[in-house]
């Protein structure tokens, strides 16, 4: 492996790695932590997954982190504008270079909330998914919203709790809203008054 030093001597330094190991680790940055102790920061594997803060990336970006204090990310923006930063999931058929047009039920992007629970290893608890919907046309991706919670069972079903189809309904207890608000189930009102607005029927 061929390793480049920068700054302060010995462990207590910054290196880069590279190794000709492309089925395994290829490239790495290490740096001491005043302790002479060095430490691996930053992984790309021969796969191209890159690993902060984990030797071992699962994915194609891996960031983990033992310590609570830094189990966070930021993305500032500071101008005079309005604007900020856009998290933004894209999916296409084909492939990146040449994409194709996406399906009806396509899952246009899911944040998953998962725990680990022992030998099953992490389990999804909790997801928030996009999903295309109606008819798929040039400038036409219809879409809906749907979050999910995991049962207390074992194991614990992933289960479509509320919706927010293409047309603004919210759907609770069912995944086809067909008013504004649509409720399959008991609703409680912890309240003296309920006011509904709007043309009498």
């Amino acid at each position: 492996a061929a390793k480049t030093g920068f700054g302060a001597s010995g462990a207590n330094g910054l290196w880069v790695q590279a190794t000709a190991d492309l089925t395994n680790k290829a490239f790495s940055v290490w740096n001491g932590v005043g302790t002479g102790t060095p430490v691996e920061r930053f992984t790309i594997l021969g796969s191209g997954n890159v690993g902060i803060g984990t030797v071992s990336p699962a994915g194609l970006l891996h960031v983990s982190s033992d310590t609570a204090a830094t189990g966070l990310t930021y993305f500032t923006q500071a101008n005079a504008s309005a604007d900020s930063f856009d998290l933004n999931f894209r999916k296409a058929r084909g492939t990146g270079a040449s994409p194709t047009v996406i399906t009806t039920a396509d899952e246009l992007g899911v944040i998953n909330f998962t725990g680990y629970g022992g030998a099953a290893g992490y389990i999804t608890g909790a997801a928030i998914k996009g999903i295309s919907s109606g008819t798929i046309a040039d400038s036409r991706v219809p879409g809906q919203l749907s979050f999910w919670t995991g049962t207390n069972a074992a194991p614990s079903v992933l289960t479509e709790r509320m919706t927010i189809d293409n047309a603004g309904n919210v759907g609770i207890g069912t995944t086809a809203p067909g008013v504004k608000l649509d409720v399959a189930g008991n609703v409680g009102i912890n309240s003296n008054h309920l006011r509904l607005a709007g043309a009498t029927d």
